[in-house]
């Protein structure tokens, strides 16, 4: 597939497929827009594709301002239609087809359900199906005339442009809020839970000041009726799982509907597989017993694949015991040390300072480093270390 980007400028993603909706609040019944090339018999002479489409739709709550709630461009070909899910019944929608500089052609979207196509004139006109599955949302309350406004209806959007990612991947997060009115929301602030698993990077803002958390918490103070805030967020993923992030606008204000200042955005993050190597290394091969010496691990990742939650364990040969271990705990008497996130081309070194005890006799003793992670197979590494006996003088006999 191909990822959406932030387009300079811009105050919506656009986005190449669609692959997370922005959730206006289960208060809201939603639809589907399904964009694809209507199949006449002009279809035959032209290519299967790819297409680009723009779309843009927006929701106007009684008494406040038009509001976006899923706009963005896709790719799509004669058989894979562009498909944006959970657009809000009675949203209104606009579709072009963006690579024709057409004109915009707008629908009403009454019903749960719609579908767009884009004909094949290349002229920007587009043709509507609507199911009948849902009754309209009740409006919301307008205040008596003469009456001030007090509610302010914050609408937040949550979209990330990966909907799949490997560990490892930085993925960018945009967070859009946006007052629909009929009153200016004061003191905004957005809190964006994140998800275990998450490393924050960077954080932008249209306006106002975000804190780096966790959580992370924005700070956007004022929006006027139909205004909106942009929030861009980098975080990078450091283990495998379904990644859901929430994130949630509050406002001195009430919200009529809460459920709408609620969205969250996920990404199904996988480990792929790693290759790990190991390497040991003694700073002498050959000590005489009662000698300290050190030695040195070295692990790192293959390819182009993370390895996630790497475990490395020592285990020493005989007659040598552990004098420290810098950084390791230890399991079963070994030191080992854990790796979250271990990165191709940044290997981690540790080390370990042993004791040689004496011996009876001259030998060679062996001990092995071994590395394991998540998504790794074991890798060992063996060290031999050749010991000399320390002898010491006999007591001279007793006389007399």
């Amino acid at each position: 597939h191909t990822d959406f980007v932030l387009k300079p400028g811009a105050t919506s993603p656009s986005q190449l497929p669609f692959v997370e909706p922005p959730k206006v609040g289960v208060a809201l019944p939603f639809g589907t827009l399904e964009i694809q090339k209507e199949k006449t018999g002009a279809l035959a002479d032209q290519a299967a594709g790819p297409f680009a489409a723009s779309y843009d739709c927006t929701v106007t709550p009684a008494g406040g301002a038009p509001v976006s709630v899923a706009s963005g461009q896709g790719e799509f070909n004669v058989d894979r239609p562009l498909i944006v899910p959970e657009v809000p019944v009675g949203a209104e929608c606009s579709v072009w087809e963006s690579e024709t500089g057409g004109g915009m052609s707008d629908h009403r979207l009454p019903e749960a359900a719609i579908k767009a196509i884009i004909n094949t004139q290349h002229n920007g006109n587009t043709s509507v199906e609507l199911a009948n599955d849902f009754p309209l949302p009740p409006p919301l309350p307008v205040p008596p005339p003469g009456t001030p406004a007090t509610d302010a209806q914050l609408i937040i959007s949550k979209h990330v442009d990966h909907a799949t990612a490997t560990v490892g991947q930085p993925l960018i997060y945009t967070i859009e809020v946006a007052n629909a009115g009929p009153a200016t929301a004061t003191d905004v602030r957005v809190r964006d839970s994140g998800s275990q698993g998450m490393k924050l990077v960077a954080t932008s803002v249209s306006q106002g000041t975000c804190s780096t958390g966790p959580p992370l918490t924005c700070a956007l103070g004022s929006l006027a009726v139909g205004a909106r805030a942009t929030i861009m967020v980098e975080e990078t993923t450091t283990t495998g799982g379904l990644m859901r992030n929430t994130a949630t606008a509050t406002a001195d204000q009430a919200t009529p509907t809460p459920a709408s200042a609620t969205a969250f955005a996920i990404t199904d993050v996988s480990t792929g597989h790693a290759r790990l190597r190991i390497a040991k290394t003694p700073a002498f091969r050959t000590v005489t017993a009662r000698t300290t010496l050190a030695y040195r691990i070295r692990v790192q990742t293959l390819g182009s694949v993370p390895a996630v939650g790497v475990t490395v364990c020592d285990r020493l040969g005989l007659y040598l015991t552990v004098r420290s271990a810098p950084g390791a705990h230890f399991s079963g008497g070994q030191p080992c040390w854990t790796i979250p996130l271990l990165n191709p081309g940044q290997p981690r070194v540790f080390t370990v300072r042993v004791r040689a005890l004496n011996v009876p006799t001259a030998l060679t003793t062996r001990d092995t480093a071994s590395a394991r992670a998540q998504n790794a197979s074991r890798v060992t590494a063996r060290a031999a270390l050749r010991i000399r006996p320390r002898h010491t003088l006999a007591p001279s006999p007793v006389t007399g």
